[in-house]
């Protein structure tokens, strides 16, 4: 998942501490949501330790209603290699694993393009080849979440 929408980086001292902006703390809450309506099983979110990723990670927790482990990974932050986010995914031992950090290395390591707050699912085979199974864009997200028992 790439981080929901945040500040423009005119707006914080430092890009690590751009916040969400109040779109992007909505986005975050959807995404988590329509995951626990698509039925993922997320025992793990992984983090950049970036706000707006960490913050995106904590909304999406809070929004499953089950207690999936949260992790800042430093390893994880913009400029991340793809190598470390292969490590990460594979890091949950068969195990769903949320990974949530920033663009282009999540794009790149997903093979289709991440707005903010998109979604997407990636398959590792025994030989640690990725295949997207699906990708949500945040509208998407959101008619999925609608569909939940209020």
């Amino acid at each position: 998942m790439r981080h929901a929408t945040a500040q423009h980086p005119d707006e914080a001292a430092q890009d690590r501490l751009r916040e969400l902006t109040p779109q992007g703390r909505e986005e975050a809450r959807t995404a988590g949501l329509a995951l626990r309506a698509l039925g993922e099983p997320i025992a793990l979110i992984l983090t950049s330790p970036y706000v707006r990723a960490l913050r995106t990670g904590e909304l999406v927790r809070e929004a499953l209603g089950s207690s999936p482990v949260l992790e800042a990974r430093e390893e994880l932050a913009s400029g991340a290699s793809l190598q470390a986010l292969f490590d990460a995914g594979a890091a949950g031992c068969g195990r769903g694993v949320l990974i949530v950090g920033h663009n282009p290395e999540l794009s790149a390591f997903a093979g289709a393009s991440l707005t903010p707050a998109t979604v997407c699912r990636l398959d590792l085979d025994d030989q640690g080849r990725r295949r997207l199974a699906w990708r949500r864009t945040p509208s998407e997200l959101a008619e999925l979440a609608r569909s939940l028992p209020q």
